[in-house]
């Protein structure tokens, strides 16, 4: 099947399961999921193409993160500080022995139980996200909070992967090791934030003055596109360089006009994000 083709089934029958959803009066993101699920390679095999999937996959994800760092202010992971960690804590170490014990009573091995108890363990925050949009609930002041354990819990979760994978190869096995590389590479991210974030706001105006709107919308896109690859550089999610590209946005003058250019891709990505999480 070519790739137009799988491009417009995977258009139509993402239209068809968020009026379905809606019909329902349930979030256009279940429907997406499910009806994802219904016609992937799994199923009913009407999109099989696993290259443009884990492609369309990988970008919508940044997308969404790009959004919430533009609405959510990096000074909350600050104000909130011990609270959320706690509360990140309990409910990662909570999940996290329920599901090891569980898994190791079902008989499977301990890495693997080890392996699946970090899974369930981790929420996933685009999906938590987009519910709670279009649930209307983001405008809560409970809102930042929740977000600020989510990403917390992504930190959880690029420790434990690389912990894993460590054990796997049987190089460099200590947990403190990990830790102070991860904390290394947050470090190198924060520098760039800043660095990035002090340049732009300094030429902002002169690029806003002699820029059109398609052109906007390319820088928006661009820094997104830059912080994400230097988070993986740093050997972080790429999600988190696209939540820190947000911040950047939303700090610069004038920040309505990016938001404002950039809207119609991270809808229209971010809508075939959850399509296709549902063909996996």
């Amino acid at each position: 099947m070519t790739l137009s083709i799988e491009l417009g089934l995977i258009i139509i029958f993402s239209i068809l399961g968020s009026v379905v959803a809606v019909r329902f009066k349930q979030p256009s993101v279940l429907g997406l999921i499910i009806i994802g699920a219904i016609v992937g390679p799994n199923t009913l095999g009407f999109i099989k193409d696993t290259n443009l999937i884990d492609l369309a996959i990988e970008i919508g994800a940044v997308l969404l993160l790009f959004t919430v760092g533009i609405e959510f202010n990096i000074k909350h992971l600050f104000n909130f500080g011990l609270r959320a960690i706690a509360i990140a804590a309990i409910k990662l170490a909570g999940v996290f022995l329920i599901s090891y014990y569980a898994s190791l009573s079902l008989g499977l091995g301990l890495l693997t139980s080890l392996n699946m108890a970090v899974i369930l363990s981790i929420t996933s925050t685009v999906i938590v996200i987009k519910l709670l949009e279009q649930k209307g609930l983001s405008k809560r002041e409970e809102f930042p909070l929740l977000v600020t354990i989510l990403i917390l819990e992504d930190i959880f979760g690029v420790f434990a992967l690389t912990f894993f994978s460590s054990l796997k190869s049987r190089v460099d096995l200590a947990p403190l090791n990990i830790f102070a590389k991860l904390l290394f590479s947050l470090a190198i991210m924060a520098v760039i934030y800043i660095v990035i974030q002090r340049i732009l706001k300094k030429v902002i105006n002169w690029l806003i003055k002699y820029s059109t709107e398609d052109t906007i919308t390319f820088i928006s896109l661009g820094l997104c596109s830059l912080m994400s690859y230097l988070a993986y550089l740093a050997g972080l999610s790429p999600s988190v360089g696209a939540f820190l590209a947000g911040n950047i946005v939303t700090s610069l003058p004038n920040s309505k006009i990016f938001e404002k250019a950039i809207h119609p891709f991270i809808l229209t990505f971010t809508s075939l994000f959850f399509f296709l999480i549902g063909t996996v």
